[in-house]
């Protein structure tokens, strides 16, 4: 596999600030994935993610497709990926408590971009430093026109508020069934070592799996 470096940019952070539903920081980190309105109705106290979703609604019309709950040094953050209904456009926002029932969008970052649209998305809790605050890992592939090979990776470190990215794409420039590996710069600063070392052996994983 031939590697390169691609010089772009991670999400940038914001300060809009929005009132919602109090929730409780988890024990452990927890995942979710949207129930049916049927189960939803059976449920007979309201759990910690469907204020989550309230509290992701606030801030975006955009379908919600999964949503992390875990935390920060600060208190209970939400992690959420969401899709544009009218652009198919995937998005992840990080929402995080700033006080009784103020919550601030603290990161956000899109999963496809231009040339990285239509995918399929899978995610996962991971705790890639070991200090008890979880990550989120998003693998897409199958994106649409992409050729055999074609992954982007998105690392979301809610602790650092900080996404690191790294995308595998077919290299025409060196014959049929070549990879390279494009990395998003923030990826490549020595205190990232630890988040670049689990992309690449997922990156690894993955084309060997081809």
């Amino acid at each position: 596999m031939r590697a390169s470096l691609f010089w772009g940019r991670s999400g940038r952070e914001t300060e809009q600030q929005i009132k919602a539903p109090q929730i409780e920081a988890p024990a452990q980190d927890v995942h979710f994935t949207s129930p049916s309105p049927s189960r939803r109705r059976e449920t007979p106290q309201r759990n910690p993610f469907a204020a989550a979703r309230d509290v992701v609604s606030s801030i975006t019309k955009d379908s919600i497709k999964d949503v992390f709950l875990t935390r920060t040094p600060q208190g209970p953050a939400i992690i959420a990926d969401c899709e544009d209904q009218a652009t198919g456009v995937r998005r992840v926002y990080a929402i995080e408590a700033r006080g009784g029932a103020r919550y601030k969008l603290a990161a956000q970052a899109p999963l496809d971009t231009v040339a990285f649209r239509g995918a399929d998305w899978v995610s996962e809790m991971l705790d890639v430093d070991g200090d008890g605050y979880g990550e989120v890992l998003y693998t897409g592939s199958s994106a649409e026109g992409e050729m055999v090979g074609g992954r982007r990776l998105v690392l979301y470190v809610a602790r650092a508020h900080k996404f690191y990215i790294l995308r595998i794409e077919p290299n025409a420039g060196y014959g049929t069934g070549t990879l390279r590996v494009l990395w998003s710069p923030n990826a490549m600063k020595p205190a990232a070592a630890r988040f670049r070392s689990v992309l690449e052996r997922r990156a690894r994983s993955l084309i060997a799996s081809l």
